[in-house]
């Protein structure tokens, strides 16, 4: 599920988020907190890397889970890419591959599923 290909296919980014006062949460109707404001730079990348064809924009959906079944879930396809406060020793390292930075300076970082070798780019997605 975590392939470039699929997510094309549905226009859609899975984004794993633990629900928290910081990292993610609702105000009524409006989705805020740390990993929406990610989310929204990933999507406004992923759209400008893959330079989509009108009415094939990329969308990021966000998917809150408890925040000790992020690594789980993402390894079980449940989403795309997990977000959070992850401590990859305890969380399980050998189950995802860890990509590079998103952002130059910024600090975030693509979890996928274990697949192959560290996303570099939008393209390095699709396995």
């Amino acid at each position: 599920t975590g392939d470039l290909d699929g997510m094309r296919d549905r226009k859609v980014i899975r984004i794993l988020v633990p629900y928290s006062k910081t990292l993610f949460f609702y105000d009524k109707d409006r989705q805020l907190g740390l990993m929406h404001e990610m989310g929204v730079s990933l999507e406004r990348w992923a759209n400008q890397q893959a330079a989509p064809a009108p009415g094939q924009k990329l969308r990021v959906e966000f998917v809150p889970v408890p925040e000790d079944r992020l690594v789980a879930d993402l390894a079980a396809g449940l989403g795309d890419v997990a977000a959070g406060g992850l401590d990859m020793a305890a969380d399980g390292r050998a189950a995802v591959d860890i990509g590079g930075v998103l952002e130059p300076g910024g600090g975030s970082v693509i979890v996928t599923r274990k697949r192959g070798d560290p996303v570099a780019s939008l393209e390095a997605l699709s396995g």
